[in-house]
């Protein structure tokens, strides 16, 4: 199953997914899934797509769950 949710995100890159409620923790969980793995270079390509949103928090709907600061994926 992992190994299958790393090829769609290997075949779909995340610059040409739709940014709407879920986009920011998704984000996040993906990057994180990335350092995880120990596929830092996926992962780092996903910094340039965060980076605009660093000082916001990434949250699913209305707080159901909140992954934190953006900016603490890479550091800031």
């Amino acid at each position: 199953m992992r190994e299958r949710a790393f090829r769609i995100l290997r075949d779909h890159p995340a610059s040409d997914w739709p940014v709407n409620w879920s986009w920011l923790p998704v984000m996040v969980l993906c990057a994180e899934g990335g350092v995880r793995r120990t596929d830092r270079r996926h992962a780092a390509e996903l910094v340039p797509l965060m980076r605009p949103w660093e000082d916001r928090l990434a949250v699913f709907g209305t707080s159901l769950l909140c992954l934190g600061p953006m900016a603490s994926r890479w550091g800031g």
